[in-house]
């Protein structure tokens, strides 16, 4: 019984491990497969289809794009262009604004914008190139050859792909308004003339202000600074002298301006007659230090240039670089005129301000003259 048993176990194991055949496989598979009745089953969502449009022979059907935009195969995508609008009129000089629809492409895209002679035609001008897509661009004034009268444009929005692309309606610009003529506006010339007497005499404290003498605790300054106030007085008297309203010298800016007719001033001063008159001053004051009172100028230009040198070596006398004979010599007889001029002392009260001028100036062109010494032996 004992060895029936152990063969029986012998022959179920056998039987567990043999290969199963076709139809059992079949089976287990499908009982594999198959759901439990406790099992949810979910059925797949289809794949939505492009539908088939039908054209008429001839036409391409509208194609969704990636950015949303619909355009027929093998065209362009149309930028609709709001502004400016057909049949307008823009003043010149003042910024065109430009508008389109940003929607048509995409956000991040940019666009060119182009002057063309019409819809469709010839770009003229590049407005901006690689602008942002923001839907407008209002920063461009027309220059002055697009706006003669008679012009008429269109602006082209296009990507940079020149995938898309849009023309705004026909328009053109408004000349500026021409100046004046003497038919509108008419001047006194009396009082013109009392107003440039008023004009030059403010200019010519200007002048006298910027020269005015201004007290220093270095004597050397002091003189050189009556000096220049004396130049500019002058100079002063010379530019009044030639800028006569009645009478200017020939060929001077206020001759010519006092020469001009009631048309011609309506068109040289549109504005204000003061900013006109200053600029004509100017001009006149410009031309009579070149001409007729250039002798007083030259020489006030060349005490001032004196006065800035004599105002750096305040701060310290120049030092000496070469130490070869004669140079150490004549740095102390510089050291000393300079001392001489430091320490001189005049009684203004007793003697009077101009009394102490010859002394001081002889002290003064010793030490220039000590000084030149230096410069010319290369001293310094």
């Amino acid at each position: 019984m004992r060895r029936l048993a152990m063969f029986s176990a012998i022959v179920i194991c056998i039987l567990w491990t043999a290969p199963q055949s076709h139809s059992d496989q079949l089976k287990t598979g499908i009982m594999k497969s198959s759901p439990s009745p406790n099992q949810i089953t979910s059925t797949p969502k289809p794949t939505p289809q492009v539908p088939d449009v039908k054209t008429a022979p001839g036409v391409t059907a509208p194609v969704p794009t990636k950015q949303g935009i619909t355009a027929h195969l093998g065209q362009k995508a149309t930028i609709a262009v709001k502004s400016p609008v057909q049949g307008t009129q823009h003043p010149a000089g003042k910024p065109l604004g430009i508008v389109w629809d940003r929607s048509t492409i995409p956000a991040a895209a940019t666009v060119n914008i182009l002057l063309v002679d019409k819809p469709g035609g010839t770009a003229k001008a590049t407005i901006k190139a690689g602008a942002p897509n923001t839907g407008s661009f209002t920063s461009w004034i027309a220059p002055q050859q697009y706006t003669a009268a008679g012009n008429s444009w269109a602006i082209r929005i296009e990507t940079a792909d020149s995938k898309a692309s849009g023309h705004s309606g026909v328009f053109s610009f408004q000349p500026a308004a021409p100046p004046m003529v003497g038919a509108q506006k008419t001047f006194d010339r009396s009082a013109i003339k009392i107003q440039i007497k008023q004009t030059l005499e403010r200019k010519m404290n200007q002048i006298v202000a910027i020269h005015q003498f201004n007290p220093s605790t270095e004597t050397r300054l002091k003189i050189c600074q009556q000096q220049s106030k004396s130049f500019s007085d002058t100079l002063v008297q010379c530019l009044t002298t030639n800028s006569d309203p009645v009478n200017p010298p020939p060929g001077s800016p206020l001759d010519s301006f006092n020469k001009l007719t009631n048309a011609q001033l309506a068109q040289k001063c549109p504005d204000s007659l003061q900013q006109c008159l200053d600029k004509v001053l100017d001009e006149h004051v410009a031309w009579c230090k070149a001409n007729a009172c250039k002798s007083q100028s030259e020489a006030l230009t060349a005490i001032e240039a004196e006065c800035s040198q004599i105002e750096a070596l305040l701060s310290q006398p120049p030092s000496l670089k070469k130490n070869t004979p004669p140079c150490p010599v004549l740095y102390q007889n510089y050291l000393k005129a300079r001392e001489a001029v430091d320490n001189f002392e005049c009684n203004i009260i007793i003697m009077g301000s101009f009394a102490c001028i010859p002394s001081i100036s002889h002290l003064m062109e010793a030490e220039r003259d000590a000084l030149k010494k230096l410069e010319d032996n290369g001293c310094l």
